[in-house]
């Protein structure tokens, strides 16, 4: 498996209001890594889509023991059709790489 993505890991910073009734979220940048990025295919897709409300993808990224992801992180992977943000939802954890199980953040 090629890691030929590039992406940036943020955490979730704080919000603040905009004054209107909404709010804006500052994030703050962990990493920059390089991933291989696909979006979720077949049964686990559906059952993904069913749970969470949105569309699942998986990002693999090389298992580095000094930089540890977190459910909740927020991952912007730079795509074909622009920016794509993804929060981390599970953490599989292996011996050469790390898979996440990641949310888009549109809503279906």
């Amino acid at each position: 498996m090629n890691l030929n993505d590039e992406i940036a890991i943020y955490n979730q910073g704080s919000r603040t209001s905009d004054g209107t009734g909404g709010s804006t979220t500052t994030n703050v940048l962990v990493a920059r890594v390089f991933a291989n990025v696909k979006p979720m295919t077949g049964n686990f897709s559906m059952n993904f889509q069913q749970l969470t409300g949105s569309k699942g993808y998986e990002v693999w990224i090389r298992t580095d023991f000094d930089r540890k992801p977190q459910v909740g992180q927020v991952i912007v992977y730079e795509g074909i059709y622009g920016n794509i943000n993804l929060f981390v939802h599970d953490i599989e954890v292996g011996r050469t790489r790390t898979k996440l199980l990641c949310r888009g953040e549109n809503r279906i």
